[in-house]
């Protein structure tokens, strides 16, 4: 692309792998809706990670990786929450 691009043909093409080794379950950007009428948001991916606040049913969410049944969302503030995947449904 950068060949083409510039004019420049002495640039080596690179290639991408897609396979990696990670120990996610997903990365991706789906939206998702709390369908409990409250869940807690955690720290980290687990029931024994500090609780950092509470979700109420209906609200809305990013997911932007998931874990052990956990997924991953960036709060209002900035920071990630996690919230366990069971209490969610994917909008479609």
């Amino acid at each position: 692309m950068l060949k083409k691009h510039f004019g420049i043909s002495d640039i080596p093409e690179r290639t991408v792998s897609t396979e990696k080794d990670v120990s996610i379950d997903t990365i991706a950007t789906d939206y998702k809706v709390v369908v409990t009428q409250k869940t807690n948001i955690r720290k980290g991916p687990g029931e024994d990670e500090l609780q950092l606040g509470v979700m109420n049913k209906d609200e809305t969410i990013k997911v932007i990786r998931s874990e052990n049944n956990w997924s991953c969302f960036i709060q209002d503030n900035g920071k990630e929450g996690w919230i366990h995947s069971s209490v969610l449904n994917k909008i479609e």
